[in-house]
């Protein structure tokens, strides 16, 4: 009787371990497509290495913000796939010689993703590196990052004020590890090629 119940769960276990693998292989593709879709990887690979920035933190901030939706525009007037105020479009043009012209231009990938990484570069530098402080600068602005860091100059996450920077800071660096850890387990490098 009991080796009977042994042959039926290993016999259970050969037909549903393959079974469960292709899903988790398909769940992962799925995630991964979604968080960084094949039709931007190209453009955010380049614009990420040129800026010196991590092309899934891109990816990250990008889903974060729109979701990949390349015309949206949010209720404070931020355009585009990497949701930026035209004001900043324009500074950030103007230091890193970009063609901007107008807020219409946002809505082209290439210029929002460029004009993005290249302020997400600025804000990384101005914080040394710090991922944290840039989100939440990305997302606020630099003028509230200060009020929000605890005594060693850390940003305190229990103190950003405005509750959609809070989930912002958090969501996407959950979306940012989700893209590191898919990368790590399939040993790939951010082009989605074998190391």
């Amino acid at each position: 009787m009991k080796k009977e119940i042994n042959r039926r769960i290993l016999k259970c276990f050969i037909i549903f371990l393959p079974v469960g693998i292709c899903a988790l292989a398909a769940a992962v593709f799925l995630v991964s497509n979604t968080l960084f879709p094949v039709d931007y990887r190209k453009n955010i690979i380049e614009t990420s290495t040129e800026y010196n920035v991590d092309p899934l933190l891109i990816a990250a901030i990008i889903f974060a913000e729109s979701g990949y939706k390349r015309e949206i525009v949010s209720r404070a007037g931020a355009v585009g796939v990497m949701q930026l105020m035209p004001p900043t479009a324009s500074e950030t043009a103007k230091k890193h010689h970009i063609a901007y012209t107008c807020g219409s231009d946002l809505t082209d990938i290439g210029i929002n993703i460029r004009l993005g990484t290249a302020h997400f570069s600025d804000l990384l530098e101005y914080y040394d590196r710090d991922i944290q402080k840039s989100l939440a600068a990305y997302n606020a602005g630099k003028a509230n990052v200060p009020r929000w860091l605890d005594g060693r100059g850390k940003l305190d996450i229990s103190k950003i004020d405005f509750p959609e920077t809070r989930k912002y800071v958090i969501k996407t660096g959950v979306y940012y590890n989700i893209l590191k850890n898919i990368a790590v387990v399939y040993n790939l490098n951010a082009k989605g090629i074998k190391q």
